[in-house]
């Protein structure tokens, strides 16, 4: 049992979160999602002569990373364990806009677009909020008043956004 996506074949063991454990078959081991995008993402490295290949193989990294990430960063109620967890997280966040722009070109035959010089253009935000981040410590321009806010046995985070607003929001955005 399997399926095609966008041009990749998924076996099932390959497309569910989990698979039979051997020897108990009404037994079902649960595989971190991540891993499920980690092998998305080999398969596209290894087959990167296709259009789009090499920039899904960036796009899903970023995925697994922004998601392993929050993953483990929802189970860590230490303040500043959590903090330098956010680091990790807007790496990840910061790789997928971009890689998805870069793929969606390249899929779609535009890749003569994608140069060194756009790539470098694009980066330019994702990498300063990343290190804004980085430093936030030091400084309150993205945030104040940084707190673990559990909510159903999970360490989601409140702050209030840098420059004053008082809206609150958590570490995904919301």
């Amino acid at each position: 049992m399997g399926g095609t996506v966008g041009g990749f074949v998924f076996t099932s063991r390959s497309w569910s979160s989990g698979h039979v454990t051997r020897g108990c078959r009404d037994r079902v081991a649960r595989v971190p999602r991540g891993s499920d995008r980690g092998h998305r993402r080999g398969y596209a490295w290894r087959n990167r002569s296709e259009p789009g290949a090499t920039e899904f193989a960036v796009l899903m990294a970023g995925v697994a990373v922004w998601s392993l990430t929050y993953g483990v960063a929802l189970t860590v109620f230490d303040p500043v364990v959590r903090l330098w967890l956010e680091i990790p997280l807007e790496v990840g966040k910061a790789i997928i806009a971009p890689a998805w722009l870069f793929f969606a070109l390249g899929y779609t035959g535009r890749g003569e677009y994608v140069t060194r010089r756009l790539v470098a253009a694009v980066a330019v935000i994702p990498v300063l909020t990343t290190v804004l981040v980085a430093a936030t410590p030091s400084h309150s321009l993205m945030w104040t008043a940084y707190r673990i806010d559990p909510t159903l046995g999970t360490a989601t985070v409140s702050f209030d956004p840098g420059g004053g607003s008082t809206s609150t929001r958590d570490s995904a955005g919301r």
